[in-house]
């Protein structure tokens, strides 16, 4: 599901970012990339990222900062299915 779309230098540029959610998914094969792709796959426990984020222990892009809180966010105050047990999780960070 998306979670956010935002110009992120929009004087500058017309192009977008958009967030994605997935949860309870799993590598299954191998990157089918284009020529000009370089995606790495970085598994990390999603609370312990927001924490660190949170504690300005880890420092990243801005489009992925607003859309990991983004997600986090729908996580916690819409619900998810598929995701009650890191909605549990998550709530401290919310609570401050």
């Amino acid at each position: 599901m998306t979670v956010l779309t935002t110009y992120p230098d929009p004087a500058n540029f017309t192009n977008q970012a958009v967030g994605f959610l997935a949860v309870d998914v799993e590598p299954m094969g191998p990157q089918a990339l284009d020529t000009a792709e370089s995606i790495e796959v970085v598994l990390a426990d999603f609370p312990d990222v927001l924490a660190r984020l949170a504690g300005g222990d880890l420092k990243m892009h801005a489009v992925h900062v607003a859309t990991l809180w983004s997600a986090a966010a729908r996580i916690v105050l819409r619900g998810v299915p598929g995701a009650e047990m890191l909605r549990e999780r998550l709530q401290p960070l919310f609570a401050g």
